[in-house]
């Protein structure tokens, strides 16, 4: 008993577990709520004008990807050096908000550019001014993280979903058009950035501070140029999945567009749990390696290695036995044929957790320039294997086998140059992909031969048991209980 009441303690006095638990949490309900909003409109609309509204968000979210030009990195690893945190904070968002207005139009230009479709343009026009928003909201979570309150902006974040929802919830009661809605989300978008510069952050900023601080163009391509590596490493992270949306409204039909999509929004609700811990990780990362604490660090990175593994396996089960079941049940009969696209999809998901973690310990190690090239081949890769497959055989699995072989070449890459660094091994990296593609080939054939449940809970089981054993041996909670602020 006294030693459950120790490992209970060893938790709540964690803040690494707490920042990350908060945000997890949060995110779960808002991408849940989120995800809750898209299957009304595919309910609630014809699947060729729903697809017209995903393509104008891709656009959207591609010109988004590039607006904040990568510098959250840049600026949760140099705000705990900085002597004038507030002086930093208030012109990081002066300058989130000068790249918003700049994208905005460049967002703008892209969607006449590729799409004569006049729906498409008018809703490009509406939704890309979110990126304005989002650019101020990412500053302030950025902000957030590098403080160690992600409690606020999960509470911000889930208000803001749930108003999204009420939005989605009015064509319950009105058949509004497609552009009301997407003006409808613009306004919800502007409430929430109001209640974070309000309330969002523990800095002393206001809004007026931001308009008011002057950002010389020199100074602005001061700071992009001496952060370059950041502004490709986050440009590629969005533009890597969105690109394939823009290839398959090009060269397949408006129905795969929408099962794209929908695969996507369930992958990103999969993708919460380790990006989110992977925002708390990162910091613990930065200040070990800064102390010298090369043991610890690598200590920390094999545990939570093993247990970005294990969610892994067992989403990736989950996923696949029972795809089948709940996603014609959550968005209709008319995307059953998404299924194999989900299922393919998750292929991926084996390798996403731990390519983000490589590449958290890669970036605190100030190799953010490797981190960058591995982006880009990754990103070439998926960029080459989708025209080529598409142009060879038209078929939407064709995307989902060069997304999930572009992300091999990426966590090849990074298994390289860590083993190089001393924090994994050769035998230890064969061990892995043997593993895991043991693992895809068995529980494939054991569906053939058993029911969906009875796999799932045998995986799930010995996952458990896994888990058990690694917190008794040597307890993944001894190495992250010093308070971060001690390290």
């Amino acid at each position: 008993m006294s030693k459950l009441l120790d490992l209970r303690q060893r938790i709540l006095q964690s803040p690494l577990l707490i920042n990350s638990a908060w945000g997890i949490l949060a995110n779960l309900l808002q991408t849940g709520l989120t995800s809750a909003f898209f299957v009304i409109l595919a309910r609630n609309f014809p699947a060729n004008e729903f697809a017209q509204f995903l393509i104008a968000n891709t656009v959207y979210q591609l010109v988004a990807a590039f607006s904040s030009m990568g510098l959250s990195q840049w600026f949760i690893r140099d705000y705990a050096s900085s002597e004038n945190k507030n002086n930093l904070t208030v012109e990081y968002l002066k300058i989130q908000l000068i790249l918003g207005l700049i994208f905005y139009a460049v967002n703008v230009a892209a969607a006449f550019t590729l799409y004569p479709d006049g729906t498409i343009r008018v809703l490009s026009i509406i939704l890309g001014s979110n990126i304005v928003f989002d650019n101020l909201i990412n500053a302030i979570k950025s902000l957030n993280i590098a403080e160690f309150l992600q409690k606020k902006s999960a509470n911000i974040l889930l208000i803001d979903a749930l108003l999204k929802l009420t939005v989605g919830s009015l064509l319950f009661i009105y058949a509004l058009p497609i552009t009301a809605i997407a003006t409808l989300l613009v306004v919800v978008r502007a409430i929430t950035v109001n209640v974070f510069i309000r309330i969002g952050s523990a800095a002393n900023v206001t809004l007026v501070d931001v308009l008011r601080r002057n950002v010389s163009f020199e100074h602005l391509r001061n700071v992009l140029i001496g952060n370059w590596y950041f502004v490709v490493i986050g440009s590629v992270s969005v533009v890597y999945w969105s690109i394939a949306n823009i290839i398959i409204s090009k060269m397949l039909s408006l129905a795969d567009v929408a099962n794209y999509e929908i695969s996507f929004k369930i992958f990103s609700v999969m993708m919460l749990l380790p990006i989110v811990a992977s925002g708390s990780i990162f910091p613990r990362f930065i200040t070990l390696y800064k102390a010298a604490q090369l043991n610890e660090l690598r200590r920390l990175f094999n545990n939570i290695q093993q247990a970005y593994i294990s969610i892994s396996v067992l989403i990736y089960a989950f996923v696949i036995s029972f795809s089948q079941f709940w996603l014609p049940f959550i968005f209709g009969r008319n995307y059953t044929e998404a299924v194999p696209c989900v299922n393919l999809m998750f292929l991926t998901f084996l390798l996403f957790p731990t390519v983000l973690l490589q590449a958290n310990l890669i970036v605190a190690m100030k190799m953010e320039k490797m981190d960058m090239i591995f982006n880009l081949c990754s990103l070439l890769c998926n960029f080459g294997g989708c025209l080529i497959g598409l142009t060879l055989y038209r078929s939407l699995s064709v995307v989902n086998y060069s997304i999930a072989g572009s992300f091999l070449v990426f966590h090849l890459l990074q298994d390289v140059l860590l083993i190089k660094k001393g924090f994994s091994t050769w035998l230890a990296t064969a061990r892995f992909y043997a593993s895991i593609s043991a693992f895809v080939l068995l529980y494939q054939y054991s569906l053939h031969y058993t029911r969906p449940w009875v796999a799932f809970l045998v995986i799930s089981m010995s996952i458990i048991l896994f888990a058990l054993s690694a917190l008794v041996k040597s307890g993944v909670l001894n190495s992250i209980k010093q308070p971060l602020a001690k390290a």
